[in-house]
């Protein structure tokens, strides 16, 4: 409801807060392609894998087995609400986790790569 509705209270009381988890959805999805980059150091497999990787991981975690864990390393499940809905903190904590293995850990392993890189003159 982000249209002004006369006589409606509280219209636009969530847009602010929706409006920062979407700017953390977003930015969010940048870092990870950048990680993806320079662990590959080319952006088109980057792109590739940026798609296919969590696509095939998400077919992964939606076996029943994985119920317990999958809104934990699930970055659909863990990120996706933040476009909808304000986050609990159980919610918040799933979308700390879910990126940090999707962000994080990638861009270690770049920077790790782009250390151990020759320097060519």
């Amino acid at each position: 409801m982000l249209a002004a509705s006369p006589g409606v209270e509280g219209a636009w009381a969530d847009v602010p807060t929706l409006v920062g988890q979407s700017a953390v959805y977003l930015g969010a999805g940048m870092i990870t392609a950048v990680a993806f980059g320079a662990i590959l150091l080319s952006s088109a497999p980057a792109l590739v894998v940026l798609f296919a990787l969590p696509s095939a991981w998400m077919g992964i975690v939606s076996l029943s087995f994985f119920d317990g864990v999958a809104a934990w390393v699930d970055t659909a499940r863990a990120l996706g609400p933040m476009k909808e809905e304000i986050l609990t903190g159980a919610q918040w904590a799933h979308a700390g986790t879910a990126p940090a293995i999707w962000m994080l850990l990638p861009w270690l392993i770049g920077v790790w790569r782009f250390t151990r890189g020759e320097v060519t003159v």
